[in-house]
């Protein structure tokens, strides 16, 4: 920090605050976001603390900078200060209900926005980000006429709901609704206060804002990245908001904001090998210390973004220059919520031609079923072999598939490890056993949508309520083999409703409707040996439906 003496800490209402200055969220903060759950629990905090006619009230701490633009720049606490003014916008309109609009007018002007003598119109007291702001102007300020499709959903219901809790409390109040409005207005203007942190410009406020952190203040480490690296680009703070701009908005059309730690974690292992996200930022820190390196790594995670967005979106533009197969591809990894290839794929999207990447992404697929089958994908080993993966492909050291199988070999199940797992695998997750027998009745793990319509329908049951089993398997071993891949059919789903119960019945009814490959159907006796027959033969194929060297394409 350029000169310590130009912060400043002190308590303030909340009301003062934003009657005394003019406020902006910078571009690059997140959208308003409280649920009603957050607003719920701000009102009655609120409430209780009026009712007890406390003489303070602490909301919390507001981190403040001065923006280019002359205003404060509101770099935390925007969630409380937007609440407020929404709140303050019902009592004006309680006024206004009760005919006092010379007191609406007075709050309209003093709290919610007002006339500038320089710009000659009414500028609002607190400006949002972008997203937010041309609603929070119409519906929340009143300075212009709500237009549906500019509807942000949280500001709606926030909105609403405080106008619902406010107008409940002065109907309970009677004639004393005047009195009632006035006390209000004192309590946030004077007992709801705020530890108000002043700094002289965003990039100091960078700074105290992360320390406060480090203080119990609740962040994600995508917030702590985001306020160290624009903390960092003092002399070019203007790109580096940019940058952040760009890469939320990209993931967040795909994904919730929740998603953003995600995708610079994975980012920064696709450099950097694996880092757990408790200690990203920690990583993050040692290795980017300058304003240089800030920006660099600003630029190399908003170029990443569209990349990672098509990872969790099998529909995005991204794959219309790919094979028709990736597509597929990348719908099955996310329906088995797969992440730990993404650091790999990152780096091949961004280092590796359109055909090598495409017969990656299938390769990874038929790993990662090889893992499933083999149970080799859990943990951190998995994520750690396709980080260093991914750093390879960086520096250019694995330029083909099978390269890379090379460098994540220890994880991929050999041909014999992976037929033996299969012969005896169970598997409880419906859309797994769903994938593997479609896929083996296709003999294809990604081209299975001839059977789309056929469901897995076994021959022992997982439960067997009405006891039609008792004295034909002993339960244990039912249970046992009802979750066996050998123990399932294909059925059309149209047809599923209509299984017996009944063993023999059952057996018979799967014998002639089973929509498998002739090989599989050997319904031939209600025993543990057809069970296995039929996942030795399965096993076998599998093989060569999920294999582990890549076959056609760019290899």
């Amino acid at each position: 920090m350029e000169d310590p003496t130009k912060l400043s800490i002190g308590l303030k209402g909340i009301g003062h605050i934003l009657r005394d200055q003019s406020l902006e969220v910078p571009a690059y903060q997140r959208n308003y976001a409280w649920g009603l759950e957050q607003v719920d629990e701000y009102w009655f905090d609120l409430l209780a603390a009026l009712s007890a006619d406390q003489p303070f009230y602490f909301l919390g701490t507001v981190v403040v900078g001065k923006s280019q633009s002359g205003l404060t720049s509101v770099i935390d606490g925007q969630q409380r200060l937007a609440t407020t003014s929404m709140l303050i916008a019902a009592i004006r309109e309680q006024f206004t209900t009760h005919e006092d609009t010379g007191r609406a007018e007075t709050i309209q002007r003093q709290y919610l926005a007002a006339p500038s003598l320089f710009e000659n119109r009414i500028l609002p007291k607190l400006r949002l980000n972008a997203v937010d702001q041309h609603y929070f102007e119409q519906k929340v300020l009143g300075l212009s006429p709500v237009q549906p499709q500019s509807a942000r959903l949280e500001i709606e219901r926030a909105y609403d709901r405080l106008n619902y809790h406010l107008e409940r409390d002065i109907q309970s109040v009677g004639p004393r609704w005047e009195d009632r409005l006035l006390r209000w207005i004192r309590l946030l203007e004077d007992k709801a206060q705020l530890i108000v942190v002043a700094v002289a410009d965003d990039a100091d406020a960078f700074v105290i804002f992360e320390t406060l952190n480090d203080r119990g203040l609740e962040l994600s480490v995508a917030d702590l990245i985001k306020n160290y690296l624009l903390g960092l680009s003092r002399s070019n703070i203007d790109i580096a908001q940019d940058e952040w701009v760009r890469l939320v908005q990209t993931i967040e059309q795909v994904a919730t904001s929740k998603e953003v730690t995600n995708f610079i974690r994975q980012w920064w292992n696709s450099s950097n090998g694996a880092t757990r996200e408790r200690d990203l930022y920690r990583s993050l820190r040692k290795k980017v210390f300058s304003e240089t390196s800030a920006l660099n790594t600003l630029e190399g995670l908003a170029t990443s973004a569209p990349l990672y967005s098509a990872l969790l979106d099998a529909d995005h533009y991204l794959w219309g220059d790919h094979d028709p197969r990736t597509r597929k591809t990348v719908a099955l990894l996310l329906e088995f919520g797969l992440e730990q290839y993404r650091p790999l794929a990152l780096a091949a999207l961004e280092h590796l031609p359109t055909q090598t990447v495409d017969t990656l992404l299938r390769a990874v697929l038929n790993w990662s079923t090889r893992g499933i089958i083999g149970g080799g994908i859990g943990g951190g080993t998995a994520e750690r072999v396709y980080a260093e993966a991914a750093v390879r492909v960086r520096n250019g050291r694995a330029e083909s598939v099978r390269h890379i199988l090379h460098e994540v070999f220890p994880i991929v199940a050999s041909d014999r490890e992976f037929e033996t797992a299969f012969t005896s695998r169970r598997i409880l997750r419906t859309n797994y056993l769903r994938y593997f027998l479609r896929s083996l009745a296709s003999e294809d793990a990604v081209e299975i949508e001839a059977f789309n319509d056929c469901v897995p329908i076994g021959l022992f049951p997982r439960s067997d309520p009405s006891g039609f089993w008792l004295g034909v398997v002993e339960e244990d071993l039912r249970v046992q083999l009802s979750s066996r891949i050998g123990n399932f059919a294909l059925i059309r789903a149209q047809e599923s409703a209509n299984v017996p119960v009944a063993p023999e019945d059952r057996l018979k009814f799967l014998a002639e409707h089973d929509k498998m490959p002739e090989e599989y159907r050997l319904w031939n006796s209600i025993s543990e040996r057809t069970i296995n027959e039929r996942q030795r033969l399965m096993a076998a194929r599998a093989v060569s439906v999920w294999p582990s060297e890549p076959l056609g394409g760019a290899i």
